[in-house]
């Protein structure tokens, strides 16, 4: 996908360069919370959003160490709460159907 002006400002890149995007709903104790969304350059992690993100207990740093032979050095997080869309509720499996939180987790 193209990086619009924040995430190209954020990253490093060029507005217009190509990133990757992966969302994917944590675990924690093996339960699933937050929802995580991370953006890294296209140019780095080429094929990273074609991993099977749905198995065991992937990890971000552990891929872009092991098979991109990267050391992320920073990055940027921020952390909310909202009420979780249907599709993530399913994921999630809390609460009522209209009352379900959802922790999100954006990284850069």
């Amino acid at each position: 996908m193209p990086a619009g002006a924040q995430a190209a400002g954020l990253l490093g890149v060029d507005q217009g360069a190509q990133i990757v995007h992966l969302r994917r709903i944590r675990l924690i104790d093996g339960q699933p919370v937050p929802i995580s969304d991370d953006w890294l350059p296209a140019d780095r992690a080429a094929g990273l959003a074609d991993l099977d993100w749905s198995v065991g207990d992937r990890s971000l740093y552990a891929e872009l160490i092991g098979r991109f032979r990267l050391r992320p050095c920073r990055g940027r997080t921020g952390i909310s709460a909202r009420l979780a869309t249907a599709p993530e509720a399913a994921h999630l499996l809390t609460g009522p159907p209209r009352r379900r939180p959802a922790g999100q987790a954006d990284g850069l």
